[in-house]
């Protein structure tokens, strides 16, 4: 088929193509190769029937050595045509056959949600629960497809279901994101905690705890959840230190910033702002000595940034 890539190729020739194969076919001539070409040609005009036909017949040649993914594309084939329960047995086969029933899960359902069929998935999501009893990773996963085809409901009611047999920690999560989509921050606050609580060590539930909890206002306990992410966290960031200061900056624990701060210029010494951040809370402290000091190393690593540089000036004239 390199004839496409041709500047010759054309419709007429296209079908002139077909007609050559269609021809090697009922020579018996290289006849698994003709239905090949044919399937590919016929796929790309929609035309989904004769497609079918066609690898089906490639799948002849196959016999009892069919894969899970050429049972997964035949069904992809009938979705593609409508033919819903012949779609569906055809995955059922390949997840049979599969080496990776996760795997081959996860690649039908996108094939589901990149072909539109929203209520032909959850059936086959219902079907293959039945046949298989899924594990709560791949209800997860149909879950997920679920939420990104605006399926809220149906994926609230796997999620929970998962729950009350077994709590889990990204069923949680995945809830607490259904609740953010539906401004239901009550219920998301509740389900975030519960995903943080189950896997304290993953810094995805906790960062959105966090922005959570600052979106709600609620600092003292926003505070606490940055203490439990630095605690958690395997490599130390100056981005949660930075935000600890700013908590306590905001309560005006000044003290509290100041050494917040210098853990962030410990872990990141060239990042001008944490300096400058520093020498303001030691104003706040009525500390202008340290003040001075900060922003003289704030303005030596951002000489171009006015603001440091007029500060310093000003508590360098208040300080003589």
């Amino acid at each position: 088929m390199y004839l496409k890539k041709e500047p010759l190729w054309s419709p007429s020739v296209k079908a002139a193509v077909k007609q050559g194969f269609m021809d090697a076919i009922k020579q018996a001539t290289l006849v698994e190769r003709a239905h090949r070409a044919m399937y590919t040609m016929l796929a790309e005009d929609n035309e989904w029937d004769k497609a079918i036909f066609h690898y089906q017949k490639v799948l002849e040649y196959k016999k009892d050595d069919i894969s899970a993914d050429e049972y997964i594309h035949l069904g992809r084939l009938f979705l593609q045509n409508n033919q819903i329960k012949e779609a569906q047995l055809n995955f059922i086969k390949g997840l049979y056959v599969s080496p990776s029933i996760e795997q081959a899960f996860s690649s039908i359902g996108r094939i589901f949600k990149d072909t539109n069929h929203i209520e032909d998935y959850f059936a086959f999501y219902q079907e293959t629960n039945t046949r298989f009893l899924l594990s709560p990773k791949m209800r997860i996963t149909s879950a997920r497809y679920l939420i990104d085809m605006k399926q809220y409901r149906r994926a609230k009611r796997i999620l929970k279901g998962i729950n009350s047999q077994n709590p889990d920690a990204e069923a949680y999560y995945w809830l607490a994101r259904i609740s953010e989509i539906e401004k239901d921050f009550d219920a998301m606050e509740l389900q975030i905690q519960k995903a943080t609580v189950l896997d304290p060590s993953n810094m995805n539930y906790r960062r959105m705890f966090y922005g959570l909890l600052e979106r709600l206002g609620k600092q003292d306990t926003a505070e606490r959840e940055i203490d439990l992410m630095i605690q958690h966290s395997d490599t130390p960031s100056p981005q949660l230190y930075d935000q600890r200061a700013k908590l306590r900056k905001h309560r005006n624990d000044y003290s509290g910033a100041v050494k917040d701060w210098k853990s962030a210029i410990r872990l990141a010494p060239k990042n001008a702002v944490f300096y400058a951040n520093v020498a303001e809370a030691y104003i706040k402290l009525g500390n202008l000595p340290q003040a001075l000091k900060y922003y003289q190393q704030a303005v030596q690593l951002d000489p171009g940034n006015q603001g440091y540089a007029g500060n310093y000036k000003k508590l360098k004239g208040e300080s003589s």
